[in-house]
């Protein structure tokens, strides 16, 4: 399979009526919210004592890279990893660099916030983990206050505040579940979220806190890696994540991981079809609440809204062009 599945581009034929309205749809977007220019799709954690794996794996096709300085980084080594930000690799527009910081209420928090703002240029995103009530990213919006933030909650305190921290959040940023530490607080085994009730009821809380408020939800990470069984899991949670809780993409802990990430949360021409068929469907009907598709079943508005939306977010992300051809 092709590595660069993200540079699937459509050209898609539409009704000029159609093209207007989406056209519209998409110039209000960009005036009325900051829109996130990156894909968000696959997000890589690459621990800052190990910046030559990150540049031996420069080219894995990775939208996201997670520096972090957080758990991976023993306590001793937290000093060498901050020191380490100033060594950053060059990046690309398309990349985004992400900085995972400590816990909110550490030292090492503290020290990680006064680091990132001295060199505020050389990342886009920070990521906060263990996040349980909006007072903890106030601080980081004022000190960082041109940068995305992407909060993960990972405490049951978190999830039930899930909607309070999603509303202080703006377009761009993201929040998800870290799964991992959920499911210890809970004393439940870390199985796949889709054999898991409480980790599914927290995924969606989540989620729905997440599309309420319009920022990203992130999928959480896949456990193993490297073996046939551990990808079969990360295809069929990558895909649950994507039809149950609208998520935008996912994180990984392996390179490995990547293509299958991209291949789950990259729309396929058959998605984008199926879209553009619901705005052709609805410019031809005379009627505006509801229309009959070729196979006898009907859709209303949401689907409209639904189809417009998706096709707005891939058409700035660059996966579609729109013909005024019919």
């Amino acid at each position: 399979m092709d590595q660069n599945i993200n540079m699937l581009k459509v050209t898609i034929k539409c009704h000029n009526l159609v093209k207007e309205i989406f056209l519209s749809n998409l110039y209000k977007d960009i005036l009325t919210s900051e829109k996130n220019k990156f894909r968000r799709r696959s997000h890589l954690f690459m621990p800052l004592t190990k910046l030559e794996e990150y540049r031996k794996n420069i080219t894995c096709g990775a939208d996201t890279i997670i520096f972090d300085l957080e758990d991976s980084i023993p306590s001793e080594f937290k000093v060498l990893a901050r020191q380490n930000l100033g060594l950053l690799p060059a990046k690309t527009e398309s990349i985004e660099y992400v900085i995972r910081i400590n816990e909110y209420l550490t030292k090492d928090f503290d020290l990680d916030i006064e680091t990132l703002s001295k060199i505020q240029n050389a990342f886009d995103t920070v990521s906060l983990s263990k996040v349980e009530c909006a007072d903890n990213i106030e601080i980081v919006k004022k000190i960082l206050p041109n940068h995305k933030i992407i909060a993960f909650m990972e405490t049951p305190i978190g999830i039930r505040n899930a909607f309070s921290i999603a509303k202080i959040l703006g377009k761009g940023d993201g929040i998800g579940l870290g799964a991992g530490d959920y499911a210890m607080r809970m004393g439940i085994s870390r199985k796949p979220i889709y054999e898991c009730d409480a980790l599914k009821f927290a995924a969606m809380q989540v989620a729905s806190a997440a599309h309420q408020y319009g920022v990203d939800f992130i999928d959480t990470i896949s456990r193993p890696f490297g073996t046939q069984i551990s990808e079969i899991i990360l295809r069929e949670e990558s895909i649950w994540s994507k039809n149950n809780t609208g998520a935008v993409g996912k994180r990984a802990i392996h390179p490995s991981q990547i293509l299958i990430i991209n291949e789950v949360f990259s729309p396929n021409i058959e998605d984008i079809q199926s879209e553009i068929s619901i705005l052709n469907l609805f410019a031809e009907s005379k009627h505006t609440n509801a229309i009959k598709k070729p196979e006898n079943t009907y859709s209303g508005t949401p689907e409209y809204k639904t189809a417009l939306n998706r096709l707005t977010d891939w058409f700035s992300k660059g996966y579609i062009n729109i013909s005024n051809d019919i």
